[in-house]
């Protein structure tokens, strides 16, 4: 279960860590809370990371290209915007 509600969601990034041997790739989601923005953070070996893609992609304009994205080059840092809410700065 994601914590919380799509039409919440400013922005999605999509990133890798470089883990020395591996990459390890990783999401933020920026979402409106209750006392202003808040981010929320998972990574390719949570358990709910499946859930996470699945739901997101469901955002309108999510960049379905991401991993592509992400994963080239290896081993360097590939920070990408996947989603931004029109209403967003």
């Amino acid at each position: 279960m994601i914590p919380f509600e799509l039409q919440q969601v400013r922005r999605v990034l999509m990133y890798k860590r470089d883990e020395i041997t591996t990459d390890l790739i990783c999401c933020d989601v920026e979402a409106d809370g209750g006392d202003g923005p808040i981010t929320w953070t998972r990574h390719e070996e949570s358990a709910e990371w499946q859930e996470w893609l699945t739901e997101l992609s469901r955002l309108p304009n999510f960049d379905q290209e991401w991993l592509e994205k992400v994963t080239k080059p290896p081993f360097e840092e590939c920070v990408t915007l996947v989603y931004k809410r029109s209403d967003v700065a």
